[in-house]
């Protein structure tokens, strides 16, 4: 008996502390941080603005690789809660900064299921009103590596673009796309 309650609670134990676990636990009680890459512009050497990246320490304090528990997140089905979840720590974060006269942008990684998803543009229309944002101060970035058809993406990022917010390509050439890609979809900046 004492062996099999062992066995069980290791077995218990090794399936409740698997990453995919402990980020599902993360999602639930937003356990996430926000870093912030500055966005500098080279004619005025001034930081112009700043990049939200999502950052996670798994229970035992370790450092997780965005690209790891960002595939984890996407395969489990939890990366539009994640996505507003940066979304929304990064505008609390930069409000003071986003709402001054002089002109300041955030830019926060979408996937393209946030980029095609009523949901989302509902979300962050809501955040950007309630906090007094000017959408026009938020760039909003959709990697390359997605393989989405051109049509539905154009229209999602038609949506956004037309709601006042900028849409950048980003990790331009590491991807699916090429130049035709451009060619079908409107971007106001690639990086």
């Amino acid at each position: 008996i004492g062996a099999s309650f062992t066995l069980s609670y290791q077995l218990y134990y090794d399936r409740h502390q698997t990453l995919p676990s402990q980020l599902k636990r993360a999602i639930k009680h937003q356990r996430f941080q926000v870093h912030y890459q500055p966005l500098i512009s080279l004619p005025q050497r001034a930081i112009i603005g700043v990049e939200a990246l999502a950052r996670w320490k798994n229970e035992r304090g370790d450092n997780v690789s965005p690209e790891y528990f960002i595939n984890i997140a996407e395969e489990m089905g939890y990366l539009a809660e994640l996505t507003r979840i940066i979304t929304r720590q990064a505008l609390r974060d930069m409000q003071p900064y986003l709402t001054r006269e002089t002109p300041f942008l955030l830019s926060i990684n979408l996937s393209v299921i946030d980029i095609v998803s009523p949901d989302y543009h509902r979300f962050l229309q809501q955040m950007c009103d309630e906090m007094g944002i000017d959408r026009a101060r938020i760039m909003l970035e959709l990697t390359e590596r997605s393989s989405t058809s051109h049509q539905t993406l154009a229209t999602g990022l038609q949506a956004l673009q037309h709601a006042g917010y900028k849409v950048a390509l980003d990790d331009f050439g590491t991807g699916y796309s090429n130049l035709d890609y451009l060619s079908h979809l409107s971007f106001d900046m690639i990086k």
